[in-house]
C-alpha cells in the first residue's frame, strides 16, 4: 500500500474554496505529529469501473504514532484526515529522499518531485525493513 501510493505521487496546484493547495511530497522528522518521520503527498490513483478507467487525486500521509504506522487520508474539503492504523509493533519509521545524486532526511520543495524515496521501518519482532521506491512521475 505504502509503496503503491508513494510511487504514484504527482505535483501540481489545485484550487479549493479560493485557496490554492500546493502539493508534491513533504517529509521530515516529527512531521504530521509523528513520533518519528512523517510524509504527505498528492497521489493519482486509478479507478477502474465497468464503464471507464479514470484517475482521481488524493492526499495521503503516513506517520508513526504509539507503535502504529498510520495512513492519513485527506479530503480536499475537510481539514482533519481520516486515520487508519495499518501496521502495529513499529518502533521506528524513517524516510530518506533522493534527488540530484544525494540523499536527504527532509523534503519541503513543493515545486519538484524527488527521484526516489527510501522507507525504513523497524519492527519489534522482525527487525529493519528497507524499501527504495522510484517515483513514476518524476520529470528529468
Amino acid at each position: 500500500m505504502l509503496e503503491q501510493d508513494i510511487s504514484h505521487a504527482v505535483i501540481y496546484s489545485q484550487f479549493n474554496d479560493k485557496e490554492i493547495i500546493h502539493n508534491g511530497i513533504r517529509s521530515g522528522a516529527l512531521f504530521l505529529d509523528s513520533d518519528d518521520f512523517g510524509v504527505i503527498f498528492l497521489c493519482d490513483i486509478g479507478i477502474n469501473t465497468d464503464l471507464a478507467y479514470y484517475s482521481q487525486s488524493q492526499i495521503f500521509g503516513y506517520r508513526l504514532r504509539n507503535g502504529h504506522l498510520e495512513k492519513l487520508t485527506y479530503s480536499l474539503n475537510i481539514k482533519q484526515p481520516t486515520v487508519l492504523k495499518i501496521l502495529n509493533g513499529v518502533t521506528a519509521f524513517r524516510i530518506h529522499i533522493y534527488h540530484k545524486n544525494r540523499w536527504s532526511n527532509e523534503w519541503t520543495d513543493t515545486n519538484f518531485l524527488p527521484e526516489a524515496v527510501e522507507l525504513i521501518i523497524e519492527m519489534e519482532n522482525i527487525g529493519i525493513i528497507r524499501k527504495k521506491i522510484i517515483l513514476l512521475n518524476y520529470a528529468i
